[in-house]
């Protein structure tokens, strides 16, 4: 057993100047007694398991294996060690090797995210689908103070239109959408009827995205799309909740 438990937490690579993950990659480890597993994902790695054993009270050996944002598939093996820095956080130290490729290596560092220094969450807005757009956006303007951005024309999705509305006290903002299709709902399958969408929660940065939708995905969460960059400028996974909801998982 480690002298410093790594059971249920993140880290991010400090330095790693040969190897594939960056600063946007976050790992989960668990342990089980001597057994390590673990998940990567983020920056350059689309997704990535882990498993591992513990050597020492301090020190730990890994197998791992990876698919990155190009497609490439890869694997390689460490021999790492275990600490507690003068922040209190844990911090890994690893020389690891290829097995596929060119079999290169190199040594690597890590820093555990602690709660401080996670990118919190928030709800980043809430959407609603509407026969008239301009209606229901002048509605939220008059009466609750609301500011609309710019009207947004997707390129991709013919007759998606949208506002993000922002309100006074700078929270979560409210998503106005709207398709040609909700004039005449009961004629057109599969279109939306007017009313909640989705919600969206912030989660800080791509890593976190890419992270959770992993975890998500692997504790048998449906993953709806994603993780991507959308029309609209965000990068996102969307997910259901377990009663079907739609929930937007946003950098």
């Amino acid at each position: 057993m480690l002298h410093v438990s790594i059971h249920d937490k993140r880290f991010a690579p400090v330095a790693n100047p040969h190897g594939v993950s960056g600063a946007d990659t976050v790992f989960h480890y668990r342990t089980d007694g001597d057994l390590i597993t673990g998940s990567y994902g983020g920056g350059r790695i689309r997704a990535g398991q882990l498993v591992g054993r513990v050597t020492s009270p301090d020190t730990i050996e890994l197998l791992y294996h990876c698919v990155t944002t190009d497609g490439a598939l890869m694997a390689g093996e460490s021999r790492g060690s275990v600490s507690r820095g003068e922040d209190g956080r844990v911090r890994l130290a690893f020389d690891w090797s290829w097995l596929t490729g060119d079999r290169g290596g190199g040594q690597s560092h890590y820093v555990e995210l602690t709660p401080e220094t996670r990118p919190a969450m928030r709800l980043e807005h809430v959407a609603v689908w509407t026969r008239d757009l301009e209606r229901l956006r002048a509605f939220y303007e008059r009466y609750f103070g609301a500011r609309a951005g710019g009207r947004y024309e997707s390129a991709t999705r013919a007759g998606f239109t949208s506002y993000f509305l922002a309100f006074p006290d700078g929270g979560a903002r409210l998503e106005l959408m709207g398709v040609p299709e909700l004039a005449a709902p009961a004629t057109t399958e599969g279109a939306p009827a007017p009313g909640y969408a989705h919600l969206a929660v912030s989660v800080g940065s791509r890593a976190a995205v890419e992270a959770l939708a992993a975890r998500l995905r692997g504790d048998g969460v449906r993953v709806v799309s994603g993780p991507r960059e959308t029309g609209d400028g965000y990068f996102e996974a969307v997910v259901e909740d377990p009663d079907g909801n739609t929930v937007e998982i946003t950098a």
